[in-house]
Parts: C-alpha cells; sequence; structure tokens
C-alpha cells in the first residue's frame, strides 16, 4: 500500500514543483517589463522638461549621428512644412503709363487773378500771400497778420498757437494747413473761427473755384469750394506726392521712390488714368519743379560738384 500512495504522489510533487519554477520565471518577467517602463518614463519626463524650459532646443541632437539623420530624412521630412510660392510673394513689374505727349497753349492761360497763392510759394511752405489789397503773414505760434503794402500797419486777423502754412486768398477766404492737427481750414475774412474741410492734409492749392491738396497719406484730392464734397483723384501711398502744377483740366504732380522723381498727370475731374509728362529725373542732380504758364521750370545740379 505505501509503494502504491508513493507511486501515486510522486507526479503531482513534481507538477508542483514545475508550476513554482514557471512562476518564478513570470516573476522576473514582469520585473524587467517595470524596469525598462520605469526607464521610458523618465526619459520622456526629461525630454518634456528640457521641451518646456528651452523650447528651441534641438532634441535630436541627443541622439548618436546615424540616429540623428534617420530621424531628419524620414521623419521630420514628412511634418515639415514649405509655404508656397505665390504670385503675391513676387516683386510685381511696375506697369506701364503713357505718356501725354501735347496739350494745346489754350489750356495753360492760367488768369493769375483767380489763383490762391504761387505754387512755388506754397512749396516752400506758404508762410506769405497777397490778394491784391493787403499782405497776409503767418507767424508760427501766433497765427496769421495781415497788412497793407508800404504799411508798417500789422494785425493779427487770427490767433493760433499752431503750425500753419500753405496759405492761399481766394475771394472772401482764406484757405490754409493746420499742421498741428493736419487740418485743411476755410477761413472767412472778419471771422475768428476757421472751418474744417479736410483731415489728414499736408498741402493745398486753390484755383478758381477749385481746392486740390495731397493728404498725408499721398492722395491728390479734389473739391468745390462751395460744395466741399471731395474726390480723390489718384493716391500713392508708396511714394510721397508733390504738386507741381495745374492747367485748365489737368493737374500735375510728381512721385519720389529714392531719388527717383516720376512725373504724371491727371484730368482734374478724373476722367481718365494718370499719364507721363516727362521722363524721370533723379532728384541728387534736377530738383525744385515747378510749372507756370505751361513751363516747367527747375534746378539741374552740377554733376561734377
Amino acid at each position: 500500500m505505501k509503494d502504491n500512495y508513493f507511486d501515486n504522489d510522486m507526479p503531482n510533487k513534481k507538477a508542483k514543483s514545475k508550476r513554482k519554477k514557471k512562476k518564478g520565471k513570470m516573476s522576473a518577467g514582469k520585473w524587467i517589463v517595470l524596469i525598462i517602463s520605469l526607464i521610458v518614463a523618465a526619459l520622456a519626463s526629461f525630454l518634456i522638461t528640457i521641451k518646456i524650459l528651452v523650447p528651441d532646443y534641438d532634441l535630436t541632437s541627443l541622439l548618436p549621428e546615424k540616429a540623428q539623420s534617420f530621424v531628419s530624412e524620414n521623419i521630420l521630412v514628412h511634418t515639415t512644412t514649405t509655404e508656397p510660392t505665390t504670385a503675391e510673394s513676387t516683386t510685381k513689374p511696375k506697369p506701364t503709363v503713357k505718356t501725354l505727349d501735347y496739350l494745346e497753349d489754350e489750356e495753360f492761360k492760367l488768369e493769375y487773378s483767380k489763383q490762391g497763392n504761387y505754387i512755388g510759394n506754397l512749396l516752400n511752405g506758404g508762410k506769405v500771400g497777397n490778394d491784391g489789397s493787403y499782405i497776409y503773414h503767418i507767424v508760427d505760434g501766433k497765427g496769421i497778420y495781415r497788412f497793407a503794402p508800404g504799411s508798417e500797419n500789422y494785425s493779427c486777423i487770427y490767433k493760433s498757437e499752431d503750425i500753419l502754412s500753405s496759405i492761399n486768398l481766394r475771394g472772401d477766404y482764406i484757405y490754409f494747413v493746420d499742421e498741428t492737427i493736419g487740418k485743411l481750414q476755410k477761413l472767412q475774412k472778419g471771422s475768428k473761427t476757421p472751418k474744417t474741410i479736410a483731415d489728414n492734409v499736408r498741402f493745398v492749392f486753390v484755383y478758381n473755384s477749385l481746392v486740390y491738396y495731397i493728404t498725408k497719406d499721398n492722395s491728390l484730392c479734389v473739391m468745390d469750394a462751395k460744395e466741399l464734397i471731395p474726390a480723390t483723384l489718384y493716391n500713392s501711398a508708396d511714394s510721397e506726392m508733390q504738386l507741381v502744377g495745374i492747367s485748365k483740366q489737368r493737374v500735375f504732380f510728381s512721385l519720389r521712390d529714392g531719388d527717383t522723381l516720376e512725373f504724371l498727370t491727371i484730368d482734374n475731374g478724373a476722367k481718365t488714368e494718370a499719364c507721363r509728362f516727362r521722363e524721370d529725373a533723379t532728384d541728387k542732380f534736377e530738383t525744385g519743379f515747378v510749372m507756370e504758364n505751361g513751363f516747367l521750370y527747375y534746378i539741374r545740379r552740377d554733376t561734377e560738384s
């Protein structure tokens, strides 16, 4: 009986021994997985910390050279995008402007009595004007004064501490620019309070019943002196604009791009597109362009000096 007992029990003991060994092996595997997980978690925390503290840091520099090459060529190449080249990003060619070759002499026969001031005077600040009876003079920080020719008696007709310029005298009104506030003002003679008729203005010229002015953002505008409804004739936000002169139906002006001056003219009713009326000039050698009675006057410097 004992022999049978031990004989029957031996297989059970062997099976139990195998199960214990198997359990031991599984426990070791779990330890290895756990250790690897901890290493990965620590490495991830390290990388995240670096990226937070130094956002521009190149993490691939921590890898071996071959690994860096693999990441750059096989991973980053698929995640990096390049801005497409569009037509807007390239420099657009300057549009071709036709040239105005000829105007009748009659077009330039202006009446000086209808002129608010001389354009050359206005281009130099327009601090003095004459209406045929009185001479008007701007005194910066004080206002506008007037006196009769041959008289030494001054009288202040408008007090202002602002910087004033571009005085024009036409009929019963005085037009000028208040540079301090950038406004075009219209003052009736005998009045002490001017009326603002346009904002953001830096230059004004009055002829007959039309008021021409240039804004600080280089827009050429015109308005009727009575209706005071402005119309934009031309805009050149990228180039500094300067009035050159007028005819009965057209306005002549220049645009400065660096040292280059471009000369354009446009219908004062904005009925046509702008045309070129003279070849471009280099401001280093030619300056002070003023048109009077159809003739263009300017200063040409000695190119050798």
